[in-house]
């Protein structure tokens, strides 16, 4: 009897028992299509979105102007080597006419027309003596005047005024600061070309010749 009973009790349970099966395997497919339709969602949503992408970023370079800036320089540099031969061929043009264009040979040593010695005290130049009717002679300086400065730097020898006054050249304009009777002052010169045979100073000849040099 007992037999009988467990024997029927299994045959009214086994018909849930396969519906479980059966809602557990309709799960399963559900989740499969859910998955794959997401799959495919997510697909299309990357695709719209490089294509939105791409729209916004043509639309963003034509109002800031970004291609416009892109293509400017390459027209530019076109343009350079067309120019460039043409101001080679200007610059050849007064080579080739040339005699008169060394203007480096024009320019004559400058010189203001006076004897120089080396102060003993200060070891500074100073002047011995000045030719009549000079630059030295027309800016004022005097004999005795110990040159300082030229155009505002400290001077360190008599050669050094020198080979400035001749650098400047005929023409040019310094500006030099000497010492007379303990008082600094500035004086503008303009320089002028040395002549052939310039007259000689109100010195004796043999001081002039000791100097000659030193005549600027």
């Amino acid at each position: 009897m007992n037999r009988f009973l467990a024997f029927m009790l299994c045959l009214a349970l086994a018909p849930l028992a396969w519906a479980d099966d059966e809602e557990k395997d309709q799960e399963k497919d559900l989740k499969a299509l859910r998955d794959r339709i997401l799959e495919r969602v997510s697909k299309q949503l990357d695709k719209e979105f490089d294509r939105i992408r791409e729209e916004v970023k043509a639309l963003l370079e034509k109002e800031l102007g970004l291609g416009k800036a892109e293509k400017k320089p390459a027209k530019k540099e076109e343009k350079k080597p067309e120019k460039q031969p043409k101001k080679a061929e200007k610059s050849e043009q007064p080579e080739e006419k040339g005699t008169e264009k060394p203007s480096s040979h024009e320019k004559k040593p400058g010189w203001m027309g006076v004897q120089l010695a080396m102060d003993e005290e200060s070891g500074l130049p100073s002047i011995q003596a000045i030719f009549p009717e000079t630059p030295a002679e027309k800016a004022g300086l005097q004999e005795g005047d110990i040159f300082v400065k030229l155009d505002g730097k400290d001077l360190e020898s008599v050669e050094a005024l020198i080979g400035a006054v001749q650098e400047a050249g005929a023409g040019a304009k310094l500006k030099v600061t000497v010492r007379r009777g303990g008082e600094e002052m500035d004086i503008t010169i303009k320089l002028d070309e040395r002549p052939e045979q310039p007259e000689m100073p109100m010195e004796p000849e043999e001081e002039g010749e000791d100097l000659g040099e030193d005549e600027k």
